[in-house]
């Protein structure tokens, strides 16, 4: 029952939103973090919806976090960080 409670409210917040919500990729999960990709959804963030994305949950690659702060995409002063995903920290650890 809590499931179908679920599907009902995404299902409810899916069709309220899809009017004004954009795809902005195609393609696998993984080649989303291609680094024109995430430069992209990084520059946009402040015109589009007036806020940066200052931490990014990453599965232990740093190549795209790096060249999201060679490319100042917020400035000099907002450094972008990265955060392991859980699954990967407790995987490598065991």
């Amino acid at each position: 029952m809590q499931m179908m409670k679920m599907a009902s409210w995404l299902t409810a917040w899916y069709n309220d939103h899809k009017a004004s919500c954009e795809k902005n990729h195609d393609g696998s999960a993984n080649s989303m973090e291609s680094d024109a990709d995430a430069l992209k959804i990084f520059w946009r963030s402040e015109e589009k919806c007036g806020l940066r994305y200052t931490t990014v949950l990453s599965d232990g690659d740093t190549k795209v976090v790096n060249n999201l702060n060679n490319a100042k995409v917020y400035g000099d002063n907002t450094d972008i960080v990265k955060e392991e995903c859980i699954k990967t920290s407790v995987s490598t650890t065991l």
